[in-house]
């Protein structure tokens, strides 16, 4: 599939129009809320979330520049903080809206945001709107200005662990219709392929970024040369690992970029890829930035975390209610790991493969692990695992219209690096 790049259309007014309006929904509820809040009348939220848009457009761009790894480094708490004092100098600046206190602040902004997505849902807007790229677009032409060239680049996107019968199951129930339009319309077609017999993703992902996947027999396994355990997920062992499978002209050895796979695939350009996580050479030099462009990327990201822990936590409980077999033990931190996979890592790879286009890489190969952490837990078919499915599809949309505006055509290519059977595991 290709698709080619456009002129940039400015953002409509209708997209700022109903973020506007997202957040005074949320301004006026958390001020009903909390004590610690106050306004004079309703329309005080609306006067206060133009404010707040103005101050994001004016003053959000500089923390992104400037301060994004340390809000990264922080795990994201200076980023509510940020949030949290750009919403007390709404107060500053308007005696009609007052927060008492910045712990009162930097939870408001995360309601607000949790509101924003909740109504989204419930409305079926589109909670990418236009903007929110455009932040992305705009950091990404002051930092790294792109050569627009008519020559297509290709986008590498690997579902982990997804088996064709499930995508096939998923296109019919209506999990999937970004996949699935693309299928009907031609410009994408279902190709069955058998991995090797070591059907993981270490083995494969070899294969795919490397051409070579020799003596790789387990995702885990004793190595007589080494005489330790090989762990291809462990970045020591995994850069060790490459280092044994590369001849230095990898899938992405031609100025690719590697996002959140196992291997780097010889790219000089890569970000949370176990192969070269603590080779600071390698990394991506404004990948923060282009994460944080957008006001509120770190409160978004983590209402999602904690929907998703929540979401975790209550199919665990229904399964095992339901006594349905086979199951494993989902307690602990398990949650938490899983909401690692399925929402942090996944809107991170997002937003990195958007500033990618708008560069106009000529390559990138990203893996998507949610669904296969959910299917190994839950089932191949469960629904919890379809969802994933589902909300990975819709990001799929959001790279197909960041690709519209970026400076070359592109084509898309998605894949899985193995299957899954559903049954019981060896120790039951």
């Amino acid at each position: 599939m290709e698709i080619q790049a456009a002129v940039a259309k400015r953002v409509p007014l209708r997209d700022y129009l109903v973020q506007f309006l997202l957040n005074a929904c949320g301004i006026a509820l958390i001020t009903w809320i909390m004590p610690d809040m106050w306004m004079r009348d309703l329309g005080s939220a609306f006067i206060a979330s133009a404010i707040l848009s103005v101050l994001n457009a004016i003053i959000w761009p500089l923390i992104a520049r400037y301060f994004s790894r340390l809000i990264l480094w922080t795990a994201g708490l200076l980023g509510l903080i940020a949030n949290g004092l750009l919403l007390m100098l709404v107060s500053e600046l308007y005696d009609g809206f007052t927060v008492d206190s910045l712990g009162a602040a930097i939870i408001a902004s995360l309601f607000i945001t949790t509101v924003s997505i909740i109504i989204s849902a419930l409305l079926s807007l589109d909670d990418d709107a236009v903007w929110q790229r455009q932040t992305v677009r705009r950091m990404v032409h002051r930092l790294e200005p792109p050569e627009p060239t008519s020559v297509p680049g290709v986008l590498f996107l690997q579902i982990d662990g997804l088996a064709e019968p499930i995508l096939q199951q998923a296109i019919t129930a209506g999990r999937v219709p970004t996949l699935a339009r693309w299928v009907k319309s031609g410009s994408h077609q279902i190709v069955r392929w058998e991995c090797d017999l070591s059907s993981q993703t270490g083995a494969s992902q070899a294969g795919i970024l490397h051409g070579n996947n020799a003596n790789m027999p387990a995702f885990r396994w004793y190595d007589k040369e080494t005489g330790s355990v090989l762990t291809s997920n462990r970045p020591r062992d995994a850069a060790v690992i490459e280092q044994r499978q590369s001849d230095g002209h990898g899938l992405l050895a031609d100025g690719g970029v590697s996002r959140s796979n196992v291997f780097s695939g010889d790219s000089t350009d890569s970000v949370l890829t176990f192969s070269t996580v603590t080779d600071r050479s390698r990394a991506s030099k404004h990948t923060a930035n282009y994460f944080l462009s957008d006001p509120y990327a770190v409160t978004r990201l983590l209402a999602l975390t904690f929907a998703d822990i929540a979401r975790e936590i209550a199919d665990a409980r229904r399964t095992k209610h339901r006594k349905i077999e086979p199951r494993l033990k989902r307690g602990g931190i398990y949650p938490l790991l899983r909401a690692a996979t399925t929402t942090i890592l996944r809107d991170l790879t997002i937003y990195t493969l958007m500033s990618d286009i708008y560069r106009g890489v000529p390559s990138a190969y990203a893996d998507f692990v949610g669904y296969d952490e959910v299917a190994h837990h839950s089932g191949i078919a469960a629904p919890t695992a379809l969802d994933t499915l589902d909300r990975l599809d819709r990001q799929l949309a959001r790279l197909e219209r960041a690709i519209t505006e970026a400076p070359r055509p592109y084509h898309i290519v998605v894949l899985s690096d193995h299957g899954q059977t559903q049954g019981a595991t060896f120790l039951q």
